[in-house]
């Protein structure tokens, strides 16, 4: 074995340690088992999770609302009266962890009943949608309300589209 080969597999298992563990957090924080094909590719990942930001930034079709970061609980109840109505979606689940090993489908009631917890294990926006796009959430804690003030205590930006629109977010 040379020395290129060494660190390859010595990489290849720190990465493995490394999603083991981020798949047992989330696999927590859901209730129930996330499994390694529950995976997509890095490829197919990079390409729906451009699409799904396009998205996002297209005013037209999405809606966004505004939460000061106080009303955390009520826009927490608002989605996990969702979950009941979501018991056979899956949704695609963005992390920041995605170029490493890709995107994660699960049961879009888990993404719903816990987003707040959710949102710590993927460690960046909770952004998830359905895998052909139709549908999606995206929510943003920023410092600036959409006038572009500054808000010391931080405000949620919810955007949505799709049935989660529809669902009365």
């Amino acid at each position: 074995m040379t020395k290129d080969d060494l660190h390859f597999a010595l990489a290849a298992h720190q990465a493995h340690r490394v999603r083991s563990a981020w798949i047992a957090s989330l696999s927590s924080v859901c209730g129930e088992r996330i499994h390694d094909t529950a995976f997509l590719s890095i490829d197919q990942t990079k390409k729906l999770k451009a699409d799904f930001f396009n998205i996002v930034k297209n005013k037209n079709i999405t809606t966004t609302q505004y939460w000061k970061a106080e009303e955390k609980d009520r826009f927490c109840a608002t989605l996990a009266n969702l979950a009941s109505s979501a018991t056979n979606w899956h949704v695609i689940l963005f992390t920041a962890n995605d170029q490493y090993f890709g995107a994660v489908r699960l049961p879009a009631y888990c993404a719903l009943r816990h987003p707040m917890q959710i949102w710590q294990v993927v460690n960046e926006d909770l952004a998830f949608a359905f895998e052909d796009l139709s549908s999606g959430v995206c929510l943003e804690l920023s410092h600036y309300d959409a006038d572009g003030r500054h808000v010391p205590e931080g405000i949620f930006e919810l955007t949505t589209w799709g049935v989660f629109t529809c669902g009365g977010v």
